[in-house]
Order: C-alpha cells, then sequence, then structure tokens
C-alpha cells in the first residue's frame, strides 16, 4: 500500500503521538477532544433530547429501539446485489443462521465475513448494511454479514457458535451461499470483533487469510485507561459496557474463557492467528483494549496493523453515509482486506 496515496487519511501513515508502544496508557494520556467533523454532523443532524438506553428495557424492545435508531445510518446504500439465506449450521451445537450477501461488480474470488457488533445483544445485518457495502467495494470482495444468536435469551457461547459455523461454511461450502471459492477474511466491530477473534481461535485448523477488528471489546469486565478516561462519554458510557457483559457474560466464572476474552488467551493460539489489523477510535472505551492486544501480538512478533481514527467515537463506522473519516477508514479497510486476500 503507497505511503503517499492521496485518498487515505493521514493517520493512516503513522502512529497518534501520545501512543508509546512499550509503555501502557495512562488515562490522561488519551484524547478526549471530539473530532470537528463529528460536532459539525452532530450539529447538523440535531437533537432531540436525551435518549432512552437501550440496554435498560428488555432485550427485544431494546434491539427493536436500536434497530430503529440505525437507521438513519443506513440510507442511500451503494448499489450492489444483495441476497439473504439461512445457513444450516455446521457444527453440532450452532443454529441455523440468517445471513446477508453483499457482492459488488466483478467480485474477486472469496469473502470477507463482516461481523455485526451491538453488544452481543443488538447489532444485525441491517444495522451494518451501509458499512458492509461500502467495505464491500473497496475490497472488490463479497461481505457476508451473519445475523447470529443475541443476549441475553441465548448468551455465550450461543452467537459464537453460530459464527463459526458460518466461517466453516465460508471456507468449505461457499456456493451454498452465493459465494465463490477463495480467500476469507473474517472481521468485525465491536462486539462483532471479539467475535471475529474467537471464532478463529475457536477454528485454527480452518485458516483465515486476515483478521480484521475494529475497535473491539476483547477483554470483558476488565478496566483498562480508556474504560475510566470515557466511562461516562456520551453514546457508549461504562454502564451500557457492564449490562452488555452481564448478558452475554451472566456467569462471572466465564469472563476469563479466551473464547470470550481473547486477550487472555495463550501466546501460541495468538501466534497462530493470520495477520490481523486493528483499528480502534481515539474517544472510545474499548480503545484500551484494541491496544492491548495490539501490544500483545507485537510482543509475539505477530504481522499486526494498528490504526487509531483521532476524535472518534465507538461505533463511528455505521456513520460511514453521512461522515468522511468513517468513509475514509472503511477505504483503508477494504484496502487491507484486499492485500489479506492476495496475500500481501
Amino acid at each position: 500500500m503507497s505511503s503517499h496515496d492521496p485518498f487515505l487519511p493521514d493517520w493512516s501513515y503513522g502512529l497518534p503521538r501520545w501512543l508509546d508502544p512499550q509503555r501502557e496508557e495512562q488515562p490522561q494520556d488519551i484524547p478526549n477532544a471530539p473530532a470537528a467533523s463529528l460536532l459539525a454532523l452532530m450539529a447538523k443532524l440535531g437533537s432531540s433530547g436525551p435518549q432512552v438506553d437501550p440496554t435498560t428495557l428488555p432485550a427485544a424492545q431494546g434491539r427493536a429501539l436500536a434497530a430503529t435508531r440505525a437507521q438513519i445510518w443506513n440510507t442511500d446504500l451503494p448499489p450492489m446485489q444483495r441476497h439473504e439465506y439461512v445457513v444450516p449450521p455446521a457444527r453440532a451445537d450452532a443454529a441455523p443462521c440468517r445471513v446477508v450477501v453483499l457482492t459488488p461488480p466483478n467480485a474477486a474470488p472469496g469473502a470477507n465475513l463482516m461481523i455485526p457488533g451491538g453488544g452481543f445483544a443488538f447489532g444485525a445485518p441491517e444495522t451494518d448494511e451501509h458499512a458492509g457495502r461500502c467495505l464491500a467495494q473497496d475490497a472488490g470482495m463479497t461481505v457476508v454479514l451473519p445475523d447470529y444468536r443475541k443476549a441475553p435469551e441465548d448468551p455465550f457461547p450461543a452467537g459464537l457458535l453460530d459464527v463459526a459455523s458460518v466461517y466453516l461454511t465460508l471456507a468449505t461450502h461457499p456456493d451454498t451461499i452465493g459465494c465463490t471459492a477463495g480467500p476469507v477474511v473474517v472481521g468485525g466491530d465491536s462486539a462483532g470483533a471479539n467475535l471475529a477473534i474467537a471464532t478463529l481461535l475457536l477454528e485454527p485448523q480452518t485458516p483465515a487469510a486476515g483478521l480484521l477488528l475494529y475497535y473491539g471489546m476483547f477483554a470483558p469486565g476488565r478496566q483498562r485507561a480508556s474504560h475510566l478516561r470515557f466511562a461516562d462519554y456520551p453514546g457508549f458510557t461504562a454502564g451500557k459496557l457492564q449490562r452488555y457483559t452481564e448478558w452475554y457474560l451472566p456467569d462471572p466464572a466465564r469472563r476469563s474463557d479466551p473464547l470470550a476474552a481473547p486477550l487472555l488467551a495463550g501466546d501460541a493460539a495468538l501466534a497462530a492467528l493470520p495477520p490481523v489489523h486493528i483499528l480502534g477510535a481515539e474517544t472510545d472505551p474499548l480503545l484500551s483494549d484494541s491496544l492491548a492486544l495490539w501490544r500483545r501480538l507485537l510482543a509475539l512478533g505477530h504481522s499486526v496493523r494498528l490504526d487509531v481514527v483521532p476524535g472518534m467515537p465507538h461505533g463511528f463506522l455505521q456513520m460511514s453515509q453521512h461522515l468522511q473519516d468513517a468513509r475514509q477508514a472503511l477505504s483503508l479497510c477494504g484496502r487491507v482486506a484486499r492485500d489479506f486476500a492476495s496475500g500481501l
């Protein structure tokens, strides 16, 4: 990837000045100023006053509210083929899983499994569809969005097993869901990033071409610098994070399982992962999860790239229709996905 590509943002050429690869950050190290572009977008969209936190509602009601709010980010969708399938379980412990398959013109062989986030409780293909279509365009690959079982009705490991089942189908019988045989890149945002890395830890015998992790939760229930820095930040608070954790992992003893907390995986398991791209958001309570995983992989000599988008909040990729920073980030991620698929 050219270091002088005019279509990529300045932040993609190096690490933030405040970040020390050798030392874990402290809360005061992390800038807490929203980007001017984000403030302009929020002012343009306006505010209707305090909003109900969907995590304080019964799960089904909260899920419906989150889906309604996500509609603003998922209009004027980039044109491409869209198909839905129900994937039969490729694992005995999985459930049938609905997937949305997005295929751009002249797509290369293979696919990008893009796992929606939403705290393991609220995400769906439709909440991430605009971002998924942008990624498909920029990667030149089919993107597959799975609608896995959700907490709290189906806590860990139900959603993980469903995603792993879809991954196995993509790797072994892609034609059953309209994909062509080829390299499979696995990725996701937030809880979806957790499920992405956990899928490859669960299925080490089925190697992927690469791993794309967008502002992920990699150690549920553990506090680091960014959790403290942004505990009461608008949009994604410490209270929400705690409720998501309690829904997905109601048994505290399971919060140390590496398939729930990939940061606790052993060195050998992490070293066996394919090349990794970590995209962090600077004003995000989960930023330190991304930085901690990056440092672990660096220490193992693993092929890992880190990008931190300045002034962006958790979940900003969903804003790709309205926010140029998000669109640029997806352009970078698409190029990385294309490189992974090409073996570069």
